[in-house]
């Protein structure tokens, strides 16, 4: 979909009256990605977060923990992303975004070396599309429009920073919270399946 499209004048001003209510703020990402005690709270929110509402979740084990934060929290920064701390400081919601690499990984053909590499590190620096990883809020919040926070914040910040386009991770048909790209301009383009079958 349209990064740059513009957000409701209803979305900004509400996001704006809850921000102020309930003293809502962004954490410094730079920061807490180098706090490991905080990069796993994030993901136990993370996980309370989907657990009650996203049909078949998989919780993050410890370990998977571990390695999702060694893999995914070096390329989040306060440009794309957004995590929203309450009055005590605590997580209660977010809005993680990464360049997207899917280019580079074509023009790479999938191969790091010899030059691969080049791909991947431009991407990562120059790109005007995103890949929207996570957006949620803790069982808490959810319901609450705390959505408009952070959708207004990113498309903001989005629009500086001349990305244009977003794709999100693949949305599960029966999770009524994705009826929320609906108020947007966006063209659904692929459509996954699975299937069982009893031996």
């Amino acid at each position: 979909m349209s990064a740059d499209q513009i957000v409701s004048d209803k979305v900004v001003r509400m996001g704006e009256l809850l921000k102020t209510r309930y003293n809502l703020h962004d954490a410094d990402i730079d920061t807490l990605k180098k706090d490991p005690a905080t990069v796993r709270k994030f993901f136990k929110v993370y996980n309370d977060s989907f657990s009650a509402v996203v049909y078949n979740f998989v919780p993050f084990t410890d370990e998977e923990i571990d390695a999702e934060a060694a893999s995914v929290m070096p390329y989040l920064n306060n440009d794309t992303s957004i995590v929203l701390l309450d009055d005590k400081d605590e997580i209660v919601a977010f809005a993680i975004t990464s360049p997207s690499i899917s280019k580079a990984l074509q023009k790479a053909r999938g191969r790091l070396f010899p030059t691969g590499w080049y791909h991947l590190l431009k991407a990562i620096k120059v790109n005007d599309t995103v890949d929207l990883m996570l957006n949620g809020a803790t069982p808490g919040w959810q319901n609450t429009g705390i959505s408009a926070v952070y959708f207004s914040e990113m498309s903001t910040k989005l629009k500086s920073h001349g990305i244009h386009y977003a794709i999100t991770n693949p949305q599960i048909d029966g999770n009524v919270s994705a009826n929320t790209w609906k108020k947007y301009d966006h063209e659904p383009y692929m459509r996954r399946r699975c299937y069982i079958k009893s031996i």
